[in-house]
This record gives structure tokens, sequence and C-alpha cells, in this order.
């Protein structure tokens, strides 16, 4: 695990209501015939890191961080912050004290029988709240993030720091080589995980466990 630690000067949402799940607007359904082949590809690939999780298989998971790289993952706080830590493998990303209950709940709903086939339901997710998602289930879109170097600028500003370029760069290229989310309902709200492609390989970049996936 990398040492870096990041302050997240963006407060949590403390605002979200723990109603029942809205419907969801049928336009914002994606029809079978438009998820194109790579979509489907990536679909059989998350249902392997599920299972993965599902059986603490650190071997079979650290497959999908990509060789020299390292994943991303935003967790809350007590207070009003969160932060983030970089990890390289997932093992000890899995059991750090900071992430270990996030996960626990992750892996939990797993085990739900609405999801046993851990089928993604794709969707057009560029208006969808994560705090609106109040079932457990899959839903996924390509779509690209910024939560990374918001958290950077935001920190440093915060700390009263000047930039680290190379810093930077490295936070920005994580995001712009994001392809698909998934919004992964948890019951309550949904955390959001980022996936990159690599010469037909897909690597998870970033897990956003903040309240309602930030």
């Amino acid at each position: 695990m990398k040492g870096l630690v990041w302050v997240l000067a963006v407060l949590v949402l403390f605002g979200c209501k723990r109603g029942e799940k809205p419907e969801k607007p049928v336009e914002n359904l994606v029809l079978e015939s438009s998820i194109t082949q790579e979509q489907k590809d990536f679909a059989g690939e998350f249902k392997k890191f599920l299972e993965a999780f599902k059986n603490d298989d650190f071997a079979k998971l650290n497959e999908f961080v990509k060789p020299n790289g390292k994943v991303y993952t935003i967790f809350p706080t007590e207070g009003l912050y969160s932060e983030f830590l970089d990890y390289d493998d997932m093992e000890t990303l899995a059991k750090d004290e900071n992430t270990i209950d996030a996960i626990t709940y992750f892996k939990q709903s797993t085990q739900d029988a609405r999801v046993a086939d851990g089928r993604i339901a794709y969707e057009d997710l560029s208006n969808i709240d994560p705090c609106d998602i109040k079932e457990i289930g899959y839903y996924g879109d390509y779509g690209k993030t910024n939560i990374l170097s918001e958290t950077y600028r935001a920190s440093i500003e915060n700390l009263g720091e000047e930039v680290d370029l190379e810093e930077l760069k490295s936070i920005k290229n994580c995001e712009e080589n994001v392809k698909i989310k998934v919004m992964v309902g948890i019951g309550e709200e949904a955390d959001v995980f980022y996936f990159t492609e690599e010469g037909g390989n897909w690597y998870i970049t970033i897990m956003d466990f903040s309240e309602c996936g930030g």
C-alpha cells in the first residue's frame, strides 16, 4: 500500500434521504440490442470479480489490479470528510481498517439471492445519484470521473501546499482511462466502482465507498 492519504475536502452528503427507492425512468434503460460487445465482455469479467470477492480469492482479485498500477479507494471517516488511499494488492485493500467495514457490506450484498447471477443492468447513469439506489443490484454505464483530481486539488488547497504536478498527472491519467463504471447497490445506497481496459484485460482502478459513492 502506498503511503499517501489525501483528505477529501468535500462535505459528506448528509441530506441523502433513506426513504423508498424512486422508480427509475423507463427512458434510462438501455435496450439489450444497444449493449455493445465490449459491455457484454465486461459483464462476464465483472461476474468473475464478484465471485472472487465472495470467496476471498485474492489471487484472482489481484488479476484485476493493473500490473505496476494501483487501486484508489475512497472511504468515509468520522466527521465531515472522506479520505482516499491507494493500494497495489486487493488483500491489503480488503483488510485495511479504513475500508474493512465498507468491504464487509459489499461482500454481504453479493450473497443476496437477487444478484446471484451477477447480472449488470446497463442504464444511462449520467443523471442517477448513488443515493437514489435503494435496492441491491448492479448498474453499469460508460463513464469517466474527476473525483480523484477534485479530491487532490481540494486537499492541497486545504493544506495550503503546492500541487505536485507528477502526482496530479498520475491521478488524472487514472481518471481519463476509466471506461466503465458500476453502481453497486448495497441496500441503502450505492458504491461506485470504476474499471479500465487494456489489451483485452479489465482492471479496477477506483472503488468509491464514500457516502452515496461521492
